[in-house]
């Protein structure tokens, strides 16, 4: 799911975005908000990421592929793979957390967490002399003359939270979100998101009391999906 955005490396709430990004779901790591949550809390799926820009795993790595600049970007987030009876529930959680970081933010611990975690993290993006070579490449397409790593952690250092939660909700909106979902049985799928009807979970090892407590919450969060916004594309056509 996702939403286009106006903002690239080049702009200048790039730095303060990417923290949040790396805050709400850090690529395949359990720094993310969503991994700890959909994964680790209540063992959804494999991974849940967001993005604020186009992603491309490097191969078998973590990492992004350098050299895939775009001049127009999105903010996306990733469920994978979800079993077809929770995927209802999934969906919902995360636009549900996507609205609760828009609403109430990040916390001011949250933010020197992250921030300290991802000045050292983004290092590895850098580790071979060819990363090196394409993220100069990206840079020169963007027109920085400064370094990406070096430009990133020298805004954060002077960001303040608040910031960041500006930045948050001038640029991501919930209502704008499109979702794409790969499933069996789309029709009914279909008519189970437009209906907003409960979409509750079912556990083999049940969690905390706290975690059934907002499952409770989530399993009714609306999403006000109309039916007639729902295109359903057989697979068969889907590379024509």
């Amino acid at each position: 799911m996702g939403m286009p955005i106006d903002v690239t490396r080049d702009s200048p709430d790039y730095p303060a975005l990417l923290i949040a990004s790396a805050y709400f779901g850090q690529h395949r790591q359990f720094a993310g908000r969503l991994m700890q949550k959909m994964r680790g809390d209540r063992g959804l799926n494999y991974g849940d990421y967001s993005y604020i820009e186009h992603f491309e795993q490097d191969g078998w790595s973590r990492y992004p592929l350098p050299n895939i600049s775009r001049h127009h970007q999105y903010f996306s987030i990733w469920l994978r793979p979800v079993l077809p009876a929770k995927a209802h529930f999934a969906i919902r959680m995360a636009v549900r957390e996507l609205q609760d970081l828009i609403d109430r933010g990040m916390s001011d611990a949250d933010f020197t967490r992250i921030r300290d975690f991802a000045s050292q993290y983004y290092a590895l993006f850098l580790q071979t002399e060819s990363r090196r070579l394409g993220y100069t490449i990206d840079d020169h397409f963007y027109g920085m003359n400064a370094e990406w790593l070096a430009r990133v952690r020298a805004a954060w250092q002077s960001l303040t939270v608040a910031e960041v939660n500006a930045a948050v909700r001038r640029h991501l909106d919930p209502s704008h979100l499109q979702i794409a979902v790969v499933t069996s049985h789309a029709s009914t799928f279909a008519d189970a998101l437009a209906s907003d009807a409960p979409s509750p979970i079912t556990y083999d090892t049940p969690p905390a009391e706290s975690v059934l407590a907002e499952d409770r919450e989530i399993q009714a969060y609306p999403l006000h999906i109309s039916r007639d916004h729902i295109r359903i594309v057989p697979v068969a056509t889907i590379f024509e």
